[in-house]
């Protein structure tokens, strides 16, 4: 079983503050929250089988995209569902952390609630793959063709 984040080993990365005091606060807010980002979404890629799985998927999208030449409007459909499968799926991540901080015991509302984030994961999964068909299924039977 994964470790939570609140059992694991903790993790010295280093103040991102002590290199920005010369930077106005705004800046310095700004950039602390960038850092932070990066720590969660490194995590989640570290972590997450799926997210190394849908990373991969993201990467044969993209490289099928160029090899068939989608046009601008189809990239940007193929870019907002990859990034809303991701963005979905670290919240899945988070909301599952935080059950299973609030209870180790199975609780049947803690259930219903990992069981509905999974349920948007796949749904927004399985969207972004009708949508992927239906871009380039078109383009790879016009170049068998």
């Amino acid at each position: 079983m994964k470790k939570l984040v609140s059992e694991a080993s903790p993790v010295n990365y280093p103040d991102p503050g002590s290199r920005l005091r010369h930077w106005e606060p705004a800046a310095r807010n700004f950039l602390h929250s960038v850092w932070y980002a990066a720590i969660g979404i490194s995590y989640f890629f570290r972590s997450e089988r799926n997210a190394r799985i849908q990373l991969m998927l993201a990467a044969l999208s993209v490289v099928a995209g160029i090899l068939l030449g989608l046009e601008k409007t189809e990239w940007i459909v193929i870019v907002i569902c990859i990034v809303l499968v991701f963005a979905l799926e670290m919240v899945n991540t988070a909301v599952e952390e935080l059950c299973n901080l609030l209870t180790t015991e199975f609780h049947p509302a803690v259930k219903i609630i990992k069981d509905l984030s999974a349920g948007a994961v796949a749904t927004v999964a399985l969207g972004s793959a009708a949508t992927g068909l239906a871009i380039f299924l078109p383009k790879l039977i016009e170049r068998i063709q």
